[in-house]
């Protein structure tokens, strides 16, 4: 790959990580309802998704998985399943979570975020058409590991790197104290939209057999 290519790459998995979804929904909701470190680490357990599914489309394993329509199918009800369990906790959750999580439960919050994310990921087969799409056109028929490996790694680091900043601003002092006072309403809100975002895919899957 030359240079072109890699900045395309660049600039295209930067716009696929800002572009509203599931993903960024669930992100937000885990802020919110959890705390700033289950924010965090849900940003990076997305983004070892996201990198896995990068590294299966660059050897040409993500290809078979779409390609496979019992495989997306199961796939697509497991994400839409854990997006309604989040988006319900995320309902329900007590109006404390926002005062960020004490030393005592960070890694627990880290280890159960960073779960949540990845599985969002791994639930999500249209990541895996998104990297075929562009890969198809910017990655060469037979790329080097080094090249692999990068690929992965680009796509991992903007993809944590965008979600961290999404938690972090949110919980930052300022903008905290204002979503804090309406803390309830956001949530539940988010939540609700979450869960019909999750209904909504679940509805498509089920549309599509």
């Amino acid at each position: 790959m030359d240079l072109v290519s890699w900045l395309q790459l660049t600039v295209v998995c930067f716009l696929g990580a800002v572009s509203p979804g599931p993903s960024l929904a669930v992100v937000m909701n885990n802020t919110l309802s959890q705390g700033r470190s289950y924010g965090v680490a849900t940003s990076m357990g997305h983004a070892v998704g996201i990198w896995w599914w990068a590294l299966l489309t660059a050897i040409g394993i993500a290809a078979l998985v779409a390609l496979n329509s019992p495989v997306m199918l199961v796939l697509q009800t497991l994400g839409a399943c854990l997006l309604i369990y989040i988006g319900v906790r995320t309902v329900m959750a007590r109006n404390d979570h926002l005062e960020f999580v004490t030393e005592g439960t960070v890694a627990r919050a880290w280890v159960k975020g960073a779960i949540e994310g990845f599985l969002i990921s791994l639930f999500n087969p249209k990541v895996a058409l998104f990297f075929i799409a562009i890969f198809s056109h910017l990655v060469g028929e037979n790329p080097t590991w080094v090249e692999i490996g990068l690929i992965g790694l680009i796509t991992a680091v903007i993809d944590g790197l965008w979600y961290a900043i999404v938690a972090l601003i949110i919980t930052t002092s300022s903008v905290g104290s204002a979503i804090q006072s309406r803390q309830h309403v956001i949530a539940g809100v988010s939540g609700v939209i979450l869960v019909i975002i999750a209904i909504y895919l679940l509805w498509s899957t089920i549309g599509s057999l």
